[in-house]
């Protein structure tokens, strides 16, 4: 099943409804792993994996979280109608009773699954929580899927230097319209992943221009854990402006890059046998400033420009960037949209 087929599926649930309740499973198998349940198009239960395996930001494997949904709402597998699920950086290779582990489904279980794209899947997400009945939606964060398991990009702009070949370029933005019934992609930009990358003494974990993953870099230079992005943007205010003045990204054709040379400026990073944040507040407090200002610049020049290339009053943002709160107030101050649904799910 593909894309197009979840498209339908969704589209003509109401006429395919009868007496017996339609429940749709969706599960999210990449970090932060979670389970969703709706009932007629209505969610039931939803819960992160980490609330039950007691592990931060756990993922992977979601037989606990599909367990819980089952069991909070006293049905079996065979009840489901549909199960949508959504990785990372794996697709085909997906198999609905094992990854990471065994999963709640057995190997010959029939019912439908269907396996989407990372940013389609936070678009979903966005548009099947907010309240408008039309809008457009903005996906960033760290590090989408690869181009090759995209099926979306018919009918989006790409930038003409994205390299389809399979694991080399990966989402780092979208940009959708969804009309009421059908979410179209209108613009999509990638991002080269280089995990070899090791010229400077700080590297990104996956995409070399990702905003989410330059921002998860600082986190762990700072705190140790790539996932301390919250603390990251806490310690901003702490930080002296004009400290560190380098522009850290370049903003050119309605695209953000990293500038490559900044990674050298990152040379002290932390060793998990000290305690540097302590004995150096000062320092990682200014670094965090400088990130946390560079950053607002790149989000709101995104925010711009695909505002520019496709406006409308009703905008949803989706994906681990749109959790920096900070950032989000300087989008609703400066960028003139008038209406903004905020999806804070980082998946």
């Amino acid at each position: 099943m593909n894309y197009f087929r979840c498209q339908s599926v969704f589209k003509n649930m109401h006429h395919i409804k009868g007496e017996k309740p339609i429940y749709i499973l969706g599960t999210g198998l990449s970090h932060n792993g979670s389970s969703c349940l709706l009932k007629d198009g209505k969610i039931v239960v939803a819960i992160e994996k980490e609330r039950l395996s007691r592990v931060k930001h756990d993922g992977g494997n979601d037989f606990l979280s599909v367990q819980y949904c089952l069991n909070h709402a006293g049905i079996s597998v065979n009840d489901l109608s549909l199960v949508v699920q959504v990785a990372n950086f794996e697709k085909e290779n997906i198999q609905k009773h094992k990854f990471i582990g065994k999963r709640f489904f057995t190997e010959n279980c029939t019912v439908p699954f269907i396996t989407i794209s990372h940013h389609l899947a936070h678009a979903y997400s966005a548009i099947g929580t907010c309240p408008y009945k039309e809008c457009n939606v903005l996906v960033i964060d760290g590090c989408g899927s690869p181009y090759h398991h995209c099926e979306d990009l018919q009918g989006a702009v790409i930038p003409t230097d994205t390299n389809s070949t399979p694991g080399l370029y990966a989402e780092k933005d979208s940009y959708y319209h969804f009309n009421g019934s059908h979410l179209q992609a209108l613009y999509k930009d990638f991002s080269v992943i280089e995990l070899f990358n090791r010229k400077y003494p700080v590297h990104l974990p996956t995409s070399s221009h990702s905003i989410g993953g330059f921002y998860s870099m600082v986190s762990n230079y700072c705190f140790g854990n790539l996932d301390d992005a919250g603390k990251l943007m806490g310690l901003a205010p702490y930080g002296r402006a004009g400290v560190y003045t380098t522009p850290i990204f370049a903003l050119e054709n309605g695209r953000v890059h990293l500038i490559e040379a900044v990674l050298a400026l990152f040379d002290k990073p932390m060793q998990v046998e000290e305690r540097p944040l302590k004995t150096h507040f000062q320092y990682y407090a200014d670094i965090a400033k400088w990130v946390q200002t560079e950053t607002e610049k790149a989000i709101q020049y995104i925010f711009n420009a695909r505002l520019a290339f496709n406006k409308h009053e009703n905008i949803c943002y989706a994906g681990g960037v749109a959790l920096n709160a900070v950032a989000n107030t300087r989008i609703l101050r400066q960028t003139g949209i008038k209406n903004l649904y905020i999806h804070h799910r980082n998946a």
